[in-house]
């Protein structure tokens, strides 16, 4: 389940997708994949929740994301603070909610 923006993919929801459109991530924030997984694992790990993190780099054109929480309320709140602060830039990154089914 893939969608523009932010929203719940499901009650039971504890894993965070994450990757950028065309513009991706690191073309945005330069050259270094570790500065784009920075820029959005810097935030949500600022709440102490985040038990997993992964970036993949296809060629730095479509960096991905993974972020297991050990509850949904935390991913969702993760999520919520994601869209304040790591995307105010104009990005228009693609988020999907992985439940526990997937």
């Amino acid at each position: 389940m893939s969608m523009t923006g932010f929203d719940i993919g499901g009650p039971h929801a504890r894993t965070i997708y994450v990757h950028s459109n065309p513009f991706s991530l690191i073309t945005n924030l330069g050259t270094d994949p570790d500065r784009a997984k920075d820029a959005i694992v810097g935030v949500v790990l600022t709440m102490g929740q985040c038990i997993q993190e992964t970036l993949v780099d296809d060629g730095r054109t479509d960096p991905r994301l993974f972020i297991q929480f050990e509850e949904h309320d935390h991913a969702a709140a993760a999520l919520e603070l994601l869209k304040e602060t790591a995307f105010e830039d104009g990005l228009e990154p693609v988020a999907r909610y992985a439940t526990e089914d997937d």
